[in-house]
């Protein structure tokens, strides 16, 4: 589940999920131009094959004039969960506060 929050300054997003396999995780926006996000590696330093449940977030500033922000994870390099928020009627700084 993709979630969204307002900082004061930048939205903050954080990702949870359960119940799928995913070695990955990512973060991104969309804008009228295009957009951009950014992918890492789940740690596994801990764990043997992939994990099944955890939450996670990255430091990504989207701009302001964002339609949407998306999140979501992956296996094998095949998305298995993802979410997407798009950008409230008043603004992302409408979103609930962090």
């Amino acid at each position: 589940m993709l979630t969204a929050c307002w900082d004061g300054t930048n939205i903050s997003m954080t990702f949870t999920w359960s119940g799928v396999n995913a070695d990955a995780y990512g973060f991104g926006f969309t804008t009228a131009d295009g957009g951009a996000g950014v992918g890492l590696p789940l740690p596994h330093t801990e764990h043997h094959g992939s994990i099944k449940s955890l939450t996670t977030d990255a430091s990504l500033f989207p701009p302001l004039d964002s339609l949407t922000v998306v999140g979501g994870v992956s296996y094998h390099d095949v998305s298995v969960a993802s979410g997407e928020i798009s950008q409230p009627t008043g603004g992302w700084q409408t979103l609930p506060a962090c």
